[in-house]
Order: C-alpha cells, then structure tokens, then sequence
C-alpha cells in the first residue's frame, strides 16, 4: 500500500500512503508534533533526526513562537484548527493511545481538573450502573482478540480492538491520571493524561505476564522495561540501546498467550480469571486438597537456609547492644 517516489532535487524520499492509511495515520498521530514542540524542547528535534536517519521521514521539529496571538503561530497561519482557546487554556496532545493536558491553569499543581477538561472519559461516578465483562486474548504478548461477553461483540485486528476498548474505557471513566514528571531537561511538570484502552490492556496483560511467564524472567524484563519507559520518554527509539531491550521483551513474550476476563466498571478494571494452555500454573502442585509432587518438609531446610542470614544479623545487632559504652 505503501510506495516511495524519489525526489531528486532534495535527494531525499517522501513516502506517498494511501487514503486508508491517511486516514489512520491522521487518527494515531493528530497531535504528535505539538506535543513534541510544546513539551519537549529536546525529545522532539533528536526523534526527529533519529526517524529522520532511520526512515527517510522528515517532519516538523521546532518552532520559535508557541504564542497562540502570534502571527507566525503555525496552525493559525495556516488555519489548521486548535483545540487551545482562551476559554480552554492548556495544551492538548492527542492520538490513538492517549491525550495529554498541560500548561495554562493546570501549571499550578494545585489547581484540581476544570469541568470539561476530559475529551476520551467519562466521569466515573457517572458512569454506567452495570459493568462491561470482556475477554482479551494475548498471543506472544499482543493483544489479538476482544470480546464483549454480554454484548457479543468481538474485535480482532490491532485498530479494530484498540479503538473498541477506547469506547468502552471512556464510558466507564477508565485511564485517568494526574501525575507531576521528571523531564528529560531537569524540570518538573504537571500533566493530566487520559490512556483509554491502554489502561485495559495494560491491565489484562499484566496479569497474563504473572500467569504465564517464569518468575525470574519477569523480574529480568520488568526492569528492563523501567529502562525502556525511560529511554522512549527521553526520545531514544531509535537508539542502539533501545533496540537492543525491545528484543529482549520480545523474546520474553514468547509464553505470554492466553485469555484474561476482566470486568470495566466505574473508572476501574477488575480482573475476574484468566486461562492459558502455555501457563507455569500446575493446579495439583499449589492444591491444599491433593498430594501433589512437592512435598512440605522440604520447606524445612529451606526455611532453615534463608533464616541463618537474620539469625547472623540479629547476633550481631544483639552484640553491640550489649557491649559496654
């Protein structure tokens, strides 16, 4: 669907996307470069000139004026339309996964959310009475199937289950957050964000993650995935480093499949079971009511074991409480 027509006067390629994928790209990236003009003086231009050495893509990276009065304001110049008016004085930045808020009245870290500020959620304590039940289905960690069990609706292609979920979040006030960050640049800022879908997903796959993955490994990919948050925020996707810990992850997913049911209910997501062929769970190992293969006085040794280093520590501690001044 995609094809490249080479531009010999600058030397570069310019990528030509069909209506279809216009239509998706204008949905997924709608706010993708204010966010990174207006929030990020220094992620914005280095992701920039990554994608740009990666890909062959250039696109906006800086502007000089931020003002909305100004005449040299991008969008007012070219009558693009912006959400940010003097009655809604703060930023927004919006695509599939989330929109941001910051800036204007919400710099004073006090000020709580004005009225009307929240465009994807619902207020949870208006949501609907009656929760929504679903069942998301993961294979090698990606979510590839949603039902809805009450509704009998199901959604299998990547846009089809994201943009569904993002329905039935915001319906239930799902995804809010009001958090203060740490910049990449030193500063502290405050930023409300709604992540619809994402909060589901993030959820559901979770708990997959628990159910199916060794217990070490998940140790392993949770702090690499700390380190990866870390190095995205800070604009280094494309980076030798992040390559590098998004295979690991990959390669971690390889057990992560199965099916989790959760319930969407009043800002919140409430995981009622999950199920996978692929699973570590052994139901007769954990049982209270089957004799198993583990055998409880082996705890005996073990428990013996662990307990010497505080045994050692608390001699010690005994020690020096006891010693004459």
């Amino acid at each position: 669907m995609d094809l490249y027509e080479s531009d010999k006067q600058a030397g570069k390629e310019h990528l030509i996307v069909s209506r279809e994928m216009q239509d998706f790209a204008s949905s997924l990236f709608s706010g993708a470069c204010p966010a990174l003009i207006s929030a990020s003086p220094a992620r914005g231009p280095r992701s920039g000139r990554l994608a740009e050495t990666a890909t062959g893509i250039s696109a906006v990276q800086r502007l000089r004026c931020y003002d909305l009065s100004c005449p040299a304001f991008v969008p007012q110049t070219h009558s693009i339309p912006v959400p940010v008016t003097p009655t809604n004085p703060w930023s927004m930045d919006e695509n599939l996964m989330h929109i941001s808020y910051e800036a204007g009245i919400l710099e004073n870290p006090k000020n709580p959310a004005p009225p009307g500020l929240y465009t994807k959620t619902t207020d949870p304590a208006s949501a609907p009475d009656k929760p929504d039940i679903l069942e998301i289905e993961f294979k090698k960690g990606v979510p590839i199937k949603v039902v809805n069990v009450k509704e009998a609706v199901t959604c299998k292609s990547s846009l089809e289950l994201f943009a569904y979920l993002n329905g039935i979040a915001g319906k239930h006030g799902v995804g809010r957050i009001d958090i203060v960050e740490n910049r990449f640049i030193g500063m502290k800022s405050r930023g409300i964000y709604e992540t619809p879908a994402g909060t589901i997903l993030y959820h559901a796959h979770l708990d997959m993650e628990a159910f199916a993955m060794d217990r070490e490994v998940r140790k392993v990919k949770q702090g690499l995935a700390v380190k990866f948050a870390e190095l995205v925020y800070n604009g280094f996707w494309y980076s030798p480093e992040c390559e590098y810990i998004r295979s690991c992850i990959a390669n971690s997913q390889d057990l992560v499949e199965g099916k989790v049911h959760i319930s969407v209910f009043k800002g919140g997501v409430y995981i009622l079971g999950r199920e996978s062929s692929r699973s570590l769970y052994n139901k007769e190992l954990v049982s209270m009511d089957v004799q198993g293969d583990y055998e409880p006085s082996d705890a005996t040794g073990f428990i013996n074991i662990n307990s010497l280093r505080l045994k050692e520590y608390h001699r010690l501690q005994h020690k020096v409480s006891s010693a004459p001044n």
